[in-house]
């Protein structure tokens, strides 16, 4: 697939966005800085999940159009999702396995050194290796510990998505508002009346996000071609959206809450304002990548290892918080640290991307599995 600018900078925005916001809850504990995150910046992390989703209904939606057959479709997902996580999970294991003979306390993070030194249980780390392993009703099933290391619940959810998707793509092809509309409908159903929240019943509310991409894809040229207008439409639905969420929401609320999450939470007004918010996005970053080409290719190149810092930031995030405590911090050393999280998830990102793509792209290119 030719590579499109605008999509590249979503994904490195929805990258961002969410490190920031997860970063955030561990540096709010700093009182220097805890009443502005707290009013701005935890939630900011779900404008980044919202475009995330869409951005994978996007290329799902694409991905179906240009597969031969939906086996194809699985079999090019599975190796986008499986082998980049598969890494990610064997590289931070030895890592941390390795740092373990200096201090023991690095040894104890890594599923690696609980199977070799205190007889962990090996079903368990293999399981660990598979995007899988992010549903607790995997491990729970079978009754084994959980030697999560990377993804959390999102990998989990966009892999049940990406199950799902062929079948809601001929749907949506067929009739989209009635589609959207069910979809909305059932999502708003598991959210009130789930008993557990779990990945398998989580994702499904996820599906309205992801289908909003796919909807951007089937009505690209549309769009495209009427732009202004829409965009006009989309100005003013916002400002009602912002009047209203201001305007009712709950003063205990922070700016984000009110607008996009309702007060007690709302899944309509939060479909709505991501439904505003993944066309919006789409708009500026078409104008950008339009207008200032040199710099956004610069930005894009993280692309490539967008999905990898999805997994494996927050593990960066918590290893670094065990060496560097919150509670005293200037806002002048929040930044420095920001910017050592950011250094290290790149740099473990560019590591496991250089492991990983020679085999992912080996793998695509072969025939035979499935055909």
């Amino acid at each position: 697939m030719n590579r499109v600018g605008w999509l590249d900078t979503l994904r490195v925005a929805a990258s961002l966005l969410v490190i920031f916001s997860h970063y955030a809850y561990e540096a709010g504990k700093s009182p220097s800085v805890q009443n502005f995150f707290e009013s701005y910046i935890f939630h900011i992390g779900q404008i980044g999940v919202i475009i995330f989703f869409a951005v994978s209904g996007y290329l799902a939606a694409n991905s179906l159009e240009r597969s031969s057959s939906t086996l194809e479709f699985y079999r090019r997902k599975l190796i986008r999702i499986f082998v980049p996580f598969t890494v990610a999970y064997i590289f931070l294991s030895v890592l941390f396995f390795i740092l373990g003979i200096v201090d023991t306390k690095f040894s104890a993070i890594s599923p690696l050194s609980k199977i070799i030194y205190s007889g962990g249980n090996y079903s368990a780390f293999l399981i660990g290796m598979f995007p899988i392993s992010a549903d607790d009703n995997v491990t729970g099933y079978f009754h084994l510990p959980n030697y999560r290391l990377i993804g959390e619940w999102f990998i989990g959810t966009i892999v049940w998505l990406y199950i799902i998707s062929p079948l809601l793509y001929k749907c949506l092809k067929k009739n989209l508002l009635l589609t959207l509309t069910i979809s909305i409908g059932i999502a708003d159903s598991i959210f009130k009346f789930a008993p557990v929240p779990s990945i398998l019943t989580f994702f499904i509310v996820r599906i309205p996000e992801f289908s909003f991409g796919m909807v951007l894809f089937l009505l690209k040229d549309f769009i495209e071609k009427n732009n202004i207008l829409l965009t006009k439409i989309m100005a003013v639905l916002g400002a009602i959206l912002i009047a209203y969420g201001l305007y009712f929401g709950s003063a205990t609320k922070n700016i984000f809450e009110k607008i996009i999450f309702g007060a007690p939470f709302n899944i309509f007004q939060y479909l709505f304002a991501a439904a505003i918010t993944v066309y919006f996005s789409y708009y500026i970053v078409t104008y950008l990548n339009e207008n200032f080409s040199g710099i956004m290719m610069k930005f894009n190149a993280f692309s490539n290892i967008s999905y990898v810092a999805m997994l494996i930031h927050h593990f960066v995030i918590y290893r670094l918080n065990d060496i560097y405590h919150f509670s005293n911090s200037s806002k002048f050393g929040v930044a420095v640290f920001f910017v050592m999280v950011l250094f290290f998830t790149i740099f473990f990102s560019e590591q496991i991307h250089k492991i990983y793509k020679p085999l992912e792209e080996k793998l695509i290119k072969r025939r035979g599995f499935f055909d």
